[in-house]
């Protein structure tokens, strides 16, 4: 390893140091670009930040600055093949090596090389000379590729240079990952909150048995207060003081009772709110809650199940206040009839979908 003068060991620092301050910028390839530039000395260079950890080295990803599009584009379409520097970075990776390479590296002949098609065709005309490559992150999980140019007349790099690489390369290849895990939890967010709309779910609670919060997602409408918001914030945050008190009694009663079946399980805090819960059981033994808000429009119960077992208007109106946990008291009062015609109502419901209760018949009807 080279020994690097005092200012090379200076721009090492300021490049690692900038990789951290910077690794959450939208412009972070621009901004790390430009740095290493100056560190080199180069008059352009590319960038290219790979989506995946395991994925081939895609060239037409790419980043660049100080260099024309044009070329960029010629480069990752077709010249990269002819350009000795990048074959021998890619017969390196290939062999598990993890290492950069540079034009006065591999070329014997200048005269040779100058001469040479790829050299007339697209680094003249580009106004590059030499060039260096080196990958960030593993040969056999590559995040990233950096390639750097400078003018005829310049000085090659040089073997200080590439110590500087191999110095600067881990502090790039940390911010790359970083940013490829924050790309991934913004997929998986926005996969998430489809999923919460496709199904009609406002959000979503999972607690462990201590009632733990453990992941929460979404708006939990009538469940959300600022000292469930804060809580959920918080590693190993129990929430059980910031739930209301007759849903925490139910969860309770959920956990012990480990014959309760999926249905039975679902629950409304109060006539308007769809609060379902449901357990799951979990790793080792242990068993999660899972706490669903409902959009207030959204059925449980399937309409082309209601439809084939020929419900009434009416019919299917109580049964769509039924599974929202209304008591008889309380559907005859929402819709203004007597609990006597309510019974009658669900007397012939059962008879027509074949159910004897009311748990038998959100079953039957359940989606």
């Amino acid at each position: 390893m080279s020994l690097l003068t005092g200012q090379q060991l200076k721009s090492v620092i300021r490049v690692g140091h900038l990789s951290q301050e910077c690794v959450c910028e939208d412009d972070f390839s621009e901004i790390m670009t430009k740095e290493i530039l100056r560190a080199f000395d180069s008059k352009s260079g590319v960038f290219l930040e790979f989506e995946s950890t395991g994925g081939e080295v895609r060239l037409g990803d790419s980043i660049s600055f100080g260099l024309d599009n044009v070329h960029s584009t010629r480069y990752s379409d077709h010249y990269h093949h002819l350009d000795p520097c990048y074959q021998a970075f890619a017969l390196k990776q290939s062999g598990g090596e993890q290492a950069s390479i540079s034009t006065a590296q591999i070329v014997s002949s200048q005269r040779e090389f100058m001469n040479s098609e790829y050299y007339q065709d697209f680094l003249r005309p580009a106004k590059v000379h030499e060039s260096m490559i080196f990958g960030l992150g593993s040969s056999k999980a590559p995040v990233g590729l950096m390639g750097l140019h400078r003018r005829h007349g310049h000085t090659f790099y040089s073997d200080a240079e590439h110590t500087m690489v191999r110095l600067i390369r881990p502090y790039l290849t940390a911010a790359v990952r970083y940013r490829q895990r924050e790309r991934e939890l913004a997929r998986q967010q926005r996969l998430k909150n489809l999923l919460l709309q496709s199904s009609s779910i406002q959000g979503y609670l999972l607690l462990d048995q201590r009632l733990v919060c453990l992941e929460s997602q979404g708006n939990l409408g009538v469940l959300d207060s600022t000292a469930l918001r804060d809580l959920t914030r918080q590693a190993g945050a129990c929430v059980e003081e910031a739930l209301p008190g007759r849903l925490v009694s139910h969860l309770r009663n959920c956990l012990q009772d480990h014959e309760i079946s999926h249905l039975e399980m679902f629950d409304n805090l109060s006539p308007k709110d769809q609060v379902r819960v449901a357990v799951i059981d979990a790793e080792q033994g242990d068993r999660n809650i899972l706490i669903t808000v409902l959009n207030p429009n959204t059925h449980i119960s399937s309409d082309d199940r209601i439809r084939y077992f020929g419900l009434t208007a009416r019919q299917e109106e109580i049964v769509h206040l039924v599974e929202q946990g209304l008591t008889n008291a309380q559907i005859a009062a929402l819709l203004s009839i007597s609990s006597k015609t309510v019974i009658n109502h669900l007397t012939e419901i059962y008879q027509k979908t074949r159910t004897h209760n009311r748990t038998s018949l959100l079953r039957q009807l359940f989606v």
